[in-house]
């Protein structure tokens, strides 16, 4: 319940900023607070991570703890561009064709997030495959993260795309972040876990991973 309302905290507060400095012309300060931001889904991820992993249940858990805040990383982004961009909603541009991309990633990463979980916890059998699902979709994050900073650095050069600093600030330091986070799932997946306790693992898997749906 703390991390829901510090996300939430930080999204409202955030999108105030943002926008403010973006009226205001402060490049600097509005790259701040996006950084800020980012920082805090971040550390809010990586402090998930810090407990001890010792059954593919728990390891399944932290990795849909994981894809829900790469999903409300994407719903930031999104929505964040959407908002700069709300005098013309129906505007057809680089930075909302990413808004528009983030939301079905957003909604992609939530769902799979809800359904492994209730996979695992009605077939706990399949745990294994569960988790190289969420270790492809972690893959396929942190190698979309990196192409949209390449595209961001290639559109840089071009004269025409400067004038939206605000949302290029939005869309970089998030693709950061979700480059960490999806980073941070494969260390958790290639860390494995205490061979002992992966024999009893169907046994455990279901209770764990009902306390956590």
């Amino acid at each position: 319940m703390a991390a829901v309302l510090i996300w939430l905290a930080t999204f409202s507060v955030g999108l105030m900023l943002i926008v403010l400095a973006a009226n205001m012309k402060m490049l600097a300060f509005q790259a701040f607070i996006c950084a800020v931001i980012s920082l805090n889904f971040v550390i809010l991820a990586m402090r998930e991570h810090e407990r001890k992993v010792g059954s593919p249940g728990q390891q399944l858990s932290l990795m849909a703890l994981n894809a829900r805040y790469a999903g409300c990383n994407w719903v930031w982004m999104s929505l964040a561009v959407l908002v700069l961009h709300r005098n013309h909603p129906a505007e057809i541009s680089g930075p909302m064709n990413f808004a528009s991309a983030g939301l079905g990633a957003a909604l992609l990463c939530l769902c799979v997030a809800h359904l492994i979980v209730r996979a695992a916890v009605s077939h706990p059998e399949r745990i294994g495959n569960l988790l190289r699902i969420s270790g492809f979709l972690a893959i396929v994050q942190m190698a979309g993260a990196i192409i949209i900073l390449a595209v961001l650095v290639g559109s840089s050069i071009d004269q025409d795309t400067r004038f939206d600093w605000p949302c290029l600030n939005v869309i970089a330091f998030s693709a950061v972040a979700l480059a960490i986070i999806s980073a941070r799932a494969l260390v958790t997946l290639a860390s494995g876990i205490d061979r002992p306790v992966l024999l009893a693992a169907p046994a455990q898997a279901a209770p764990q991973l009902r306390q956590r749906g």
